[in-house]
């Protein structure tokens, strides 16, 4: 879901913490306060073009939240950063921060753009996808979905996956934008949390996880159905909240009212089910499964489910983390904070940005890249 509608005395905060002149603009960490910090501030620009001229008070504080949930992505090879917004705009930066191109979706970008050789993939809520030379914004085809998508796309076997928000699944041809199958889901029931589910692609199978609670796994060369699964037909709210993760012959998906299940990958058994209510991301890494939910994250082992740790976030809604030096970079409601991987425990002083952080931050070496809810791009250097 989009959160609450910003009022009030979030105005008078945004006033307090309104945004430098557009531009980039290199920041001095010694303005900040001086308490201990696992990170250093770098630079940082604007993504969304209104905060170029007035602080964010009217439309952005209007819309639902979180503001922005594209997270960036990192292009190592041309030494770039690619970031999208609710502006419609993909823009690419050098590793210093000085932007190199821009491209216009037509629409609000709420998914990571991802990449693929030479190639980045983003998908707007106009409901179009694109495919863009990595190097220049070039584009290379654009191919109509007909519903707003809100998934990253996802690329494996010469082709490439996107999910909308309508409960479809698209194939298309990495290379020419040809379109390979379509599968649309009938969503039925009586209430549900409407979050959106990337696609996950293991060799000749791809998963997705739907509306109604149920996750599928479909051949990849045409879309006919291998199995699908159901969390729970009985439960009112059925949503695949997070991205299907498979490794090792297993299946880890987690639903918003139903917790976390891994499914072996051949016939979707249930190998082991852990409750978790309010499940936002998952992330496998290192012999764990990370799992975020509405006011906790938790560390599990991927054989049985076993919670190893488990760290309480009060009402925030911690988010799919990411991984940089060894710690977990953890997105929550109003700030990135960064955790021991092993442990759960808190690493120095969170990020914040200002009115929070909810896009999946993007690694590179001990490089960090952090889309804010304000629009703005940062990037941090671990000490």
């Amino acid at each position: 879901m989009r959160g609450t509608i910003a009022l009030g005395a979030a105005c008078l905060a945004a006033l307090a913490c309104a945004p430098p002149p557009a531009g980039l603009r290199l920041v001095n960490s010694e303005e900040a306060p001086r308490v201990r910090r696992v990170y250093d501030l770098g630079w940082r620009v604007p993504l969304v073009s209104m905060q170029s001229t007035e602080p964010p008070l009217n439309v952005s504080l209007l819309r639902w939240e979180p503001l922005e949930t594209a997270g960036p992505l990192v292009v190592a090879d041309d030494r770039e950063v690619v970031a999208g917004s609710i502006d419609g705009k993909l823009v690419a930066f050098s590793f210093e921060g000085k932007k190199l191109w821009s491209f216009d979706t037509g629409g609000v970008i709420e998914a990571t753009p991802v990449r693929d050789g030479s190639r980045i993939f983003v998908a707007s809520d106009v409901g179009r996808l694109y495919c863009l030379e990595a190097a220049s914004g070039r584009e290379i085809w654009r191919a109509p979905l007909g519903e707003a998508a809100s998934a990253s796309a996802v690329v494996g076997g010469g082709a490439v996956y996107v999910a909308t928000a309508e409960a479809s699944l698209f194939a298309f041809d990495a290379e020419t934008g040809k379109r390979r199958w379509h599968y649309r889901r009938e969503l039925t029931g009586e209430f549900s949390i409407r979050t959106h589910s990337n696609p996950w692609v293991d060799g000749k199978v791809v998963y997705e996880g739907f509306a109604d609670g149920s996750l599928v796994a479909f051949e990849a060369k045409d879309g006919s159905i291998r199995w699908q699964r159901a969390a729970a037909p009985d439960s009112k709210a059925l949503d695949a909240a997070t991205d299907p993760l498979a490794a090792g012959g297993r299946v880890y998906v987690a639903f918003y009212g139903q917790g976390i299940l891994a499914l072996d990958a051949r016939d979707g058994t249930v190998r082991w089910r852990r409750p978790l209510n309010g499940a936002t991301g998952l992330l496998l890494h290192d012999g764990l499964l990370f799992a975020t939910a509405v006011g906790k994250l938790a560390a599990l082992a991927p054989g049985d489910g076993t919670i190893i740790w488990q760290k309480g976030f009060a009402d925030r809604t911690p988010r799919k983390p990411s991984l940089v030096g060894g710690l977990l970079a953890v997105p929550t409601s109003d700030a990135l904070v960064f955790l021991d991987d092993r442990t759960g425990t808190v690493q120095g002083a969170p990020f914040n940005p200002g009115r929070g952080v909810d896009a999946p931050p993007a690694a590179h070496g001990r490089k960090l890249y952090v889309t804010s809810n304000a629009g703005w791009l940062y990037a941090l250097e671990l000490r």
